[in-house]
């Protein structure tokens, strides 16, 4: 076996066991050389083979140290710790290993060259790997992207990769990783397309915990996407210095939420958006329990907190909206409804808002044939609210009131529901 010791510049001694070789080596000036010797060895029981060479220096009794190594497969945590430990290759290396979770690299080549006393007075280092990243998993700010399959390529402080395939809650993505050095910072930028069901919109957002979810097989999404960010150890995607920009086209999406029992679906919807801005103007069109409406989408702003507003105010029929209960039949006619969800900006820096649905109305053109005092005539007025607060750290609530008769709130608890009804402008005791 042979062990390579160079002190910090890898995390760990090399070892290669059942080392088999054939030198070449020269003594010049007293001064010993080596040049095009290969070599075949077992690297953490993987089969490698290399070519060594050592050029001395015509300064001292140093001299220059060339590995070239190249393997069928390797894993990738024991390729990664033959990456040297460089000044310009330290930051790559370490998101490297936070970053990739699982994976091979195939037809696996690392060539480095530098003094083999690490002393860069009358020399200078290089170092490059390139190979085929296969299965791999990659967390990238808490998100998990799996059976990735990556060409990659390091050369020195940039790392290239192209993502020719892999998968993201489902959905297929295809594009570009890489790290490089600007005239500041190292960066790391993401570019590419994703395709592949709703779901996985739903999931990215979190928008399936707000609107707490029961997905059917409906509803696909296709997505273009671009994410800078300076390479540190703990990016945040919505980080002060980060940018990320996304336009993604829905259609055909269902969604059901468990605890009102709406049924959202055909929806189609075309957005672009922009960390630094928000969510750009747009619309989306949908049905509600079979009933279409048209939602317009922007950025709005509340108690200086940006937040983005769906805002549709359509005229409905008062079967449909009240179809569960059980007088509905006496109730007739329809009245324009303002139906409004509020959701958070998702800009960089600012606070992530709990998410309310509001519906409105003042029920005008909605008759109510039922005793006093619930009796309502078509052309009166009885201010109507419906706020459903999906909290993410807490169970929905939701609240109603019905002019000055009824309010009321419930509170929703798995399979519990608790709450309470009101009549009159007091509480009764």
């Amino acid at each position: 076996s042979l062990k390579i010791d160079l002190g910090a510049l890898f995390d760990n001694p090399i070892i290669f066991n059942d080392l088999s070789s054939e030198m070449d080596l020269n003594l010049i000036d007293e001064k010993v050389s080596i040049s095009n010797s290969v070599f075949k060895a077992t690297y953490k029981k993987t089969l490698i083979q290399g070519k060594l060479n050592l050029f001395a220096s015509p300064f001292d009794n140093t001299g220059d140290l060339s590995l070239n190594i190249t393997s069928d497969e390797l894993d990738y945590s024991d390729a990664l710790n033959l990456f040297p430990n460089l000044n310009y290759t330290r930051l790559t290396k370490s998101w490297l290993q936070k970053s990739i979770t699982c994976g091979s690299l195939q037809g696996f080549v690392f060539v480095y060259r530098a003094p083999i006393d690490n002393k860069y007075d009358d020399s200078s280092s290089s170092f490059q790997s390139k190979g085929l990243l296969n299965n791999a998993c990659l967390n990238i700010n808490d998100i998990d992207i799996n059976n990735i399959k990556l060409v990659s390529e390091i050369k020195n402080s940039s790392f290239f990769g192209q993502i020719l395939d892999s998968d993201l809650y489902g959905s297929k993505i295809e594009g570009t990783v890489k790290t490089y050095k600007d005239d500041i910072n190292y960066r790391l930028e993401l570019k590419g397309k994703s395709e592949g069901p709703f779901a996985t919109i739903l999931r990215l957002s979190n928008l399936n915990q707000i609107f707490d979810t029961e997905l059917d097989e409906s509803g696909e999404h296709n997505t273009n996407f671009y994410f800078i960010s300076p390479l540190v150890s703990d990016f945040d995607l919505l980080g002060k210095n980060s940018d990320l920009k996304l336009s993604t086209k829905i259609k055909g999406a269902s969604f059901r939420n468990r605890n009102t029992n709406l049924n959202f679906s055909n929806l189609y919807s075309s957005l672009e958006y922009d960390s630094s801005i928000g969510v750009k103007d747009g619309f989306a069109t949908l049905k509600i329990n079979n009933i279409p409406v048209k939602f317009d989408i922007k950025r709005g702003k509340e108690n200086g907190v940006f937040n983005t507003k769906f805002i549709a105010k359509e005229n409905f029929s008062a079967k449909n909206i009240f179809s569960d209960l059980e007088n509905r039949n006496e109730i007739k006619g329809s009245s324009i409804f303002k139906i409004r969800l509020t959701l958070p900006s998702f800009i960089k820096e600012q606070p992530f808002i709990d998410p309310k649905i509001e519906v409105l109305s003042n029920l005008k053109g909605v008759s109510i044939n039922l005793p006093d005092p619930l009796k309502k005539l078509r052309d009166s007025e009885v201010e109507f609210n419906l706020i459903l607060k999906p909290y993410l750290n807490m169970p929905p609530m939701l609240s109603f009131k019905y002019g000055e008769l009824f309010r009321g709130k419930f509170r929703f608890l798995n399979n519990l529901t608790e709450g309470f009804v009101i009549a009159g402008k007091k509480k009764q005791s």
